[in-house]
C-alpha cells in the first residue's frame, strides 16, 4: 500500500504588537498607521493635511460598552472624542432628563454638537470628566493632574477656548448660543470637579450673556435661559456677591397672588412652582446672610416676605393636589416620579421658610411630622428608579433629605436621612450629596453631645471622628465658604 502524501497545514497566526496611542491627530481619524514624527508626520506631510498630536489620552480600556454615535461632522474627531461622544448621548443625556423631561439637551445641546466644533470638544470635556466622577462616587476634586482622564478633559475644554477666541471678532448671530452653550458645559463641569469658585464665575458669565444678547436683539434658546436663571438664583444661596438676579424677578410687589384655576399637564405646573422656589430660594439666601440683630430689626418686613411667598405656596397646592389625585395613576412613572418630586420641594421649601424666621410658629413636633414625611416620600423617590443618576441639573431629593439629615429635632429620623443620603452618591445642580452628607454629620456630632451614652447607642450610626476628607478638600478650595447656606442651616461653626 503506498503511503499518501499528506499536506503540510501551516498555520498563519496573526502577530499582534501593542498598539501606539501616540499617533497624531490627523493619521488615528483617518485609521492610517502615524510615524509619529515630532512636530510634523509624514502622512501629513505628504497629503498636505494639517498635523497635529493630542498631548493627553483616555485610558485604552472604556469602563462602558456604548453604541456608536452617529456621527456625521465637518471636522475630524479622533476616537478618544468619539467614545467620549457615545458616553455623552447615550449615559449622560438619559440620565440629565430622568427626573423631568427637558427640550435642552436632547433637541438643542446634542444636535448643536453636530454642527459647532466648540460644543463637541465641551461635551467630550464634560464626558470625559462625568466618567472620572462616577468611578469616584461623586467625589472628585479637579486638582490631580496625574488623571488621564482629567488632563484630556482638560485639553478638550482647551481647545474649546480657544475655537471661540477665533470667532470673538465674527458678527456671527449664532456666536451667541455657542458660547453660552460651552459656558453651560463648563459650569456642570466644574460641579462635578468641586471647583465651586469656578463653577458661579461661569454663571456669572453666563447671565452677562444672556444680558449682552437681549441688548442685541439676538435672543437665546429659551431652556438655556431658563436654566441660567435657575443657576442665578441657587448660587445666591452661596456667595454673598454672587450674580445679580437680573433674570428673574423675585423682589416686586407686583408678584402673583393666584395660581391658575387648573393644570392642563405637569410641565404647566412644574412652571408655575418653579417660578415660586425660586422666589423661596432668593429669601431664604437672604434672610440666612443676616445676623440675629439684622433680623430682629428688619423682622416686620422679613415677616411679610415670607407670608407672601408661603401664600403663593398655598394656592399652588390648592390648584396642584387635584390635579395630582386626579392624574397620578394615569401618568408614566416618570411622571409620577416627577410629581412626587414637586411635593417634596414644596413641604422642603414650606418647613426651611418657616425655620429662616423666629420659629414660634413651627412647633417641634409640626417639624418632626413634616421631616418624616419628607424622608419616607424621598425614600420612595429613591427606589423608583431602575438606575440612579449621577447627575442632573434639577432639584431632587437632596435639599428635602439635608432638612431632615441636619435639623430634625428626632435623632433616629436624622439617621435615616443621613444613611438613604449615603446610599446614592449624586449631584442635583450645585448640590453634591457627598458634600451634604459630610455637612450633615459634622452637625449631627456636635448636637448629640447633649446626649447621654445610652441614647447615643441608640441610634444605630458610626460616627467618624475626624471630619471627611472630601469635605476637608472642598472647603479648603473653596473661598468664603462660612458663606454657605447649607453650613448656616447646620448651624456649622468649625468652617
Amino acid at each position: 500500500m503506498d503511503d499518501k502524501k499528506v499536506p503540510l497545514k501551516i498555520s498563519h497566526r496573526r502577530t499582534f504588537g501593542s498598539r501606539s496611542r501616540k499617533g497624531c491627530r490627523t493619521c488615528r481619524a483617518r485609521h492610517v498607521k502615524c510615524d509619529e514624527a515630532p512636530g510634523v508626520c509624514k502622512n501629513c506631510i505628504f497629503s498636505g493635511r494639517k498635523c497635529e498630536y493630542d498631548i493627553h489620552r483616555l485610558p485604552a480600556k472604556p469602563k462602558l460598552h456604548l453604541p456608536r454615535a452617529l456621527l456625521a461632522r465637518g471636522w475630524i474627531m479622533t476616537s478618544d472624542e468619539k467614545r467620549c461622544f457615545s458616553y455623552f448621548q447615550y449615559h449622560m443625556v438619559p440620565s440629565l432628563v430622568e427626573f423631568f423631561d427637558s427640550s435642552l439637551w436632547e433637541k438643542h445641546i446634542l444636535p448643536m454638537s453636530y454642527t459647532e466644533p466648540a460644543v463637541s470638544h465641551a461635551v467630550s470635556m464634560l464626558s470625559a470628566i462625568h466618567q472620572g466622577a462616577e468611578a469616584l462616587n461623586m467625589r472628585l476634586v479637579g486638582k490631580n493632574t496625574h488623571d488621564s482622564e482629567l488632563n484630556f478633559a482638560l485639553e478638550q475644554g482647551a481647545r474649546t477656548c480657544n475655537l471661540l477666541s477665533t470667532r470673538r471678532a465674527s458678527r456671527d448671530p449664532q456666536l451667541y448660543e455657542t458660547v453660552l452653550t460651552c459656558c453651560l458645559l463648563f459650569v456642570i463641569a466644574e460641579f462635578m470637579l468641586s471647583r465651586y469658585d469656578i463653577a458661579f464665575m461661569h454663571i456669572h458669565h453666563g447671565v452677562q450673556l444672556i444680558k449682552e444678547a437681549w441688548v442685541q436683539n439676538i435672543p437665546p434658546h429659551q431652556s438655556l435661559v431658563g436654566v441660567f436663571a435657575h443657576l442665578s438664583v441657587e448660587v445666591a444661596m452661596y456667595v454673598a456677591d454672587g450674580p445679580p438676579q437680573i433674570l428673574v424677578d423675585s423682589s416686586g410687589p407686583e408678584w402673583p397672588q393666584v395660581s391658575p384655576l387648573a393644570f392642563q399637564n405637569l410641565r404647566e405646573a412644574r412652571i408655575a412652582f418653579d417660578a415660586i422656589m425660586n422666589c423661596g430660594i432668593a429669601f431664604i439666601s437672604q434672610s440666612w446672610r443676616m445676623s440675629d440683630s439684622e433680623v430682629i430689626a428688619n423682622y416686620d418686613s422679613l415677616w411679610l416676605a415670607r407670608q407672601r411667598i408661603l401664600a403663593r405656596y398655598s394656592s399652588f397646592k390648592k390648584v396642584f393636589e387635584p390635579f395630582y389625585a386626579t392624574w397620578y395613576p394615569k401618568w408614566s412613572l416618570k411622571s409620577q416620579r416627577a410629581a412626587d418630586i414637586i411635593r417634596i420641594h414644596h413641604l422642603t421649601q414650606i418647613s426651611t421658610l418657616k425655620m429662616c424666621l423666629p420659629a414660634e410658629d413651627y412647633p417641634e413636633d409640626c417639624l418632626t411630622s413634616d421631616c418624616a414625611t419628607i424622608l419616607s416620600a424621598s425614600i420612595a423617590v429613591m427606589k423608583s428608579f431602575p438606575k440612579r443618576v449621577s447627575f442632573t441639573l434639577d432639584s431632587g431629593i437632596i435639599p428635602g433629605l439635608y432638612l431632615v439629615a441636619a435639623r430634625c429635632p428626632d435623632f433616629s429620623i436624622r439617621v435615616q436621612a443621613i444613611q438613604a443620603l449615603h446610599a446614592w452618591p449624586h449631584i442635583e445642580g450645585v448640590i453634591n450629596s457627598e458634600i451634604t452628607v459630610g455637612l450633615a454629620l459634622e452637625a449631627f456630632k456636635a448636637d448629640i453631645q447633649n446626649l447621654s451614652h445610652e441614647e447615643a447607642l441608640k441610634l444605630s450610626i458610626e460616627i467618624p471622628k475626624e471630619p471627611d476628607q472630601f469635605l476637608i478638600e472642598v472647603v479648603t478650595a473653596t473661598r468664603n465658604v462660612a458663606d454657605w447656606s447649607p453650613i448656616r442651616f447646620s448651624r456649622l461653626k468649625c468652617w
